[in-house]
């Protein structure tokens, strides 16, 4: 049919891997995995008129829909598994930075994730709310906006160290043993090539 391009990736016996593209779509419509089963796997993609993915069916008894803002950013994810139905929605700052996304079992919030950010856009922080245990991470940065800390779970912190061209040479307590004078980390050659 002259509206389908195929392309395949062979390798040799059964492992074989199949795509199915329309015309004008840089995107795949369906992907024939390899295996010895009857019919092969094959899981299928659909897009909208302006090329966004709206759906996959991974040729399992659930499939996965997307849906978007007006501005073509993902809003909410939607896998209908009969067994247990969940859902995700996606938020975004002013910035088109996700701010938060929470993920849904049968319609009731399980988990949430939120991130901040500064002034820049860097991202400061991050907080995870996992089965009713809450994470955070914290980053801090010099002027130039490389990351000089981050903070993990439970308080400790590391720091980054940078050469005057921007480039990480070290993280202290790491490459280095207790009480021996402080060692780089990373070294580069003249054309700023990491090679340590």
């Amino acid at each position: 049919e002259a509206s389908w391009v195929w392309r395949t990736a062979d390798t040799g016996g059964w492992d074989k891997t199949s795509y199915e593209y329309r015309l004008h779509f840089d995107s795949p419509t369906a992907m024939a995995l390899p295996g010895n089963g009857s019919p092969e796997p094959r899981h299928e993609y659909r897009y909208n008129s302006r090329g966004l993915k709206t759906a996959e069916d991974p040729g399992k008894p659930y499939a996965i829909s997307y849906a978007y803002d007006e501005l073509d950013r993902v809003k909410g994810v939607t896998y209908s598994d009969p067994a247990t139905s969940m859902s995700s929605k996606l938020f975004y700052d002013a910035g088109g930075r996700v701010t938060r996304a929470n993920l849904y079992r049968r319609g009731t919030l399980l988990n949430k994730t939120t991130a901040a950010y500064n002034l820049r856009g860097w991202l400061t922080s991050e907080a995870w709310t996992v089965d009713g245990a809450s994470y955070s991470l914290g980053y801090a940065y010099n002027d130039a906006g490389d990351r000089i800390e981050m903070t993990y779970p439970g308080g400790t912190a590391f720091s980054f160290e940078y050469d005057n061209r921007g480039r990480l040479v070290r993280i202290p307590g790491y490459f280095e043993q207790e009480g021996q004078p402080a060692q780089k980390g990373f070294a580069y050659d003249a054309n700023g090539f990491l090679t340590n």
